[in-house]
């Protein structure tokens, strides 16, 4: 709507009313939503440092399947000492290389 559709004094009282200050909060007012925000923040803290704790063991065992396929697939060979020694230890029975 157009501003010239209402009168004179509407318009100062509009003014008026959007360049009164908000009153500042009480002390109680503020203490209950600094309290909240106290609340609220070691809530999320809490939760936050439970989520990652539980999620730790799952990550290492991932991270352990990913190391054990990778490995599984890679075929490393013997040095000759330990095939060596290995023969050593079977008598000739089964031959490690």
């Amino acid at each position: 709507m157009l501003l010239s559709s209402y009168s004179t004094t509407t318009i100062i009282k509009a003014k008026l009313f959007l360049l009164q200050e908000t009153p500042f909060p009480d002390d109680g007012t503020l203490q209950r939503n600094l309290q909240d925000k106290i609340n609220w923040d070691t809530y999320k803290k809490k939760i936050l440092q439970s989520t990652i704790q539980q999620l730790q063991p799952s990550l290492r065992r991932t991270q352990d399947l990913k190391t054990h396929k990778r490995s599984r697939s890679e075929v490393w060979p013997l040095s000759d000492d330990l095939k060596a020694a290995l023969n050593k230890l079977n008598y000739g029975q089964t031959k490690w290389c």
